[in-house]
């Protein structure tokens, strides 16, 4: 039985792109291949889908192929996948920097188009070879899947990759970020990912803001999550002709600063308690700021974490690194904590926290990870 396999092909010379997919197509007619003509759509493609392989080009105008190659692997959702670059050159520091950026190998263009797809051809049968390998990214992936639904969901919709870039490096920790840059990609996002929040600035077929505004209420509105506008300046709210709704919209406004960025987000957004993610055969929750704080975020706490156990799993992870309990509430939050644990155990799961000291009165002292014990992650 044929696996499927999605394939993205990224050059900005068009004909290098139809070869590369032409060949592809006929050499493995069971798999995927799409195409992205530059830096910046690749990586819109690439958080839109779910992708195996990605052959990238070096030499792109505006992003190249190393820029392109340094955010894959900066994102959690992207940074395991296969690259392979390719380069119009046979320069040995160019081929000595994509060989130290991790990538699964590389091709040199030529006008033997023969030659060049047989090295191709080669290098796609070597990483998709092993069923071993297969078997555990298909396992990872079912994990990280069930994960990122776990988690709480923000979209960042605007034209601006530096922007979104920002966003998505403040915001990581607590949400599971989706990237889009124009109106097609965020109405596809919303209703397959169903977002918590929704960050909306001017996206790359918005001429006018105001315009779009009333479609993206309409999106929150039918997929339930809050809407936060980026306006483009102060002035925004009060300019003529703006719609008389605009002045009721939770609103933030543009800036590449990160700490006001970051101030202003957090000021209208109530930032989630908790996150996933996995290592191995562990799954993590980081908490933070005394998160549960009361029987009812216990719970809910509870049963998320339930839903996601499995025969995957052989460990629990608390890591109370960000967690700041509250010197008046300490014992209550401690306590409460330790009874989530209790329960937790009772799956035949180890459970451990992490990343915080307690004291041996604490009731959280005796499920603290020592260094000394074998804590199951397997890379």
């Amino acid at each position: 039985m044929s696996i499927k396999r999605n394939i993205l092909v990224v050059d900005d010379e068009e004909g290098f792109r139809k070869l590369l997919k032409k060949g592809l197509s006929r050499k493995y007619p069971d798999y995927q291949i799409s195409e992205a003509e530059n830096g910046e759509q690749a990586l819109n493609v690439l958080n839109s889908g779910s992708f195996d392989l990605a052959i990238l080009d070096v030499n792109m105008p505006e992003m190249d192929g190393f820029e392109v190659l340094s955010y894959v692997r900066k994102s959690e959702e992207i940074k395991n996948m296969h690259v392979i670059m390719c380069t119009g050159s046979n320069d040995k520091e160019e081929v000595l920097r994509i060989i130290k950026m991790g990538v699964s190998g590389y091709i040199v263009k030529s006008t033997d188009t023969d030659e060049m797809l047989k090295k191709l051809f080669g290098l796609i049968d070597k990483i998709f070879s092993s069923d071993l390998l297969i078997a555990r990214n298909s396992n990872e992936q079912e994990k990280l899947d069930s994960i990122k639904s776990a988690n709480f969901k923000l979209i960042i919709a605007d034209e601006s990759f530096e922007l979104r870039q920002l966003v998505s490096k403040l915001f990581s920790m607590y949400y599971t970020i989706y990237e889009c840059e124009n109106m097609s990609s965020l109405q596809k996002i919303c209703f397959s990912e169903k977002p918590d929040v929704i960050l909306f600035g001017k996206t790359s077929d918005t001429h006018d803001l105001r315009m779009m505004i009333p479609r993206v209420r309409q999106f929150a509105k039918e997929t339930g999550a809050v809407l936060v506008i980026v306006y483009p300046n102060k002035n925004f709210k009060h300019m003529e002709g703006n719609n008389s709704n605009i002045n009721h919209d939770i609103s933030i406004i543009r800036t590449l600063n990160p700490e006001l960025l970051k101030e202003q987000i957090r000021r209208v957004l109530k930032i989630p308690g908790f996150k996933f993610s996995v290592s191995g055969s562990s799954l993590n929750i980081v908490l933070r700021e005394g998160y549960p704080g009361d029987e009812n975020s216990s719970e809910e706490l509870k049963n998320r974490i339930t839903e996601l156990l499995n025969d995957n799993y052989s460990g629990l992870y608390f890591d109370l690194s960000q967690w700041e309990n509250g010197s008046e509430e300490k014992a209550e939050k401690e306590k409460l904590l330790a009874g989530l644990i209790q329960d937790l155990k009772k799956t035949d799961k180890k459970v451990y926290v992490t990343g915080k000291d307690f004291s041996e009165d604490s009731p959280l002292s005796e499920y603290v990870f020592k260094e000394n014990e074998s804590k199951e992650k397997t890379e």
